[in-house]
């Protein structure tokens, strides 16, 4: 959402942690797409995205996808075709 506010040192803050669990509350599933560029962003980058699988997990909510980029990130829709179906984003989580 564009609430969410962008922070340099790749870390999600409490207000931006605070919109993600009310999110989820009013939600019935969760997609992850954030695609292969994921790990060149300063701002969000892979802990960030770790950070918000964790946050999903701990509230016991599955993340769904629109497959898997060649390194195994959930794909970003602007590269999907407008059929694909949602599958489970399955992610080791480590706490």
């Amino acid at each position: 959402p564009i609430y969410l506010a962008p922070h340099v040192d790749g870390d999600l803050d409490s207000v931006n942690r605070m919109h993600i669990e009310t999110a989820l509350h009013r939600c019935g599933k969760v997609a992850v797409a954030w695609g292969a560029t994921v790990r060149d962003l300063d701002w969000m980058g892979e802990d960030v995205a770790d950070e918000v699988l964790l946050i999903l997990f701990r509230a016991g909510i599955r993340p769904f996808c629109l497959g898997r980029t060649k390194a195994g990130y959930p794909r970003h829709p602007l590269y999907v075709s407008s059929g694909e179906p949602l599958v489970v984003f399955e992610h080791r989580i480590e706490e």
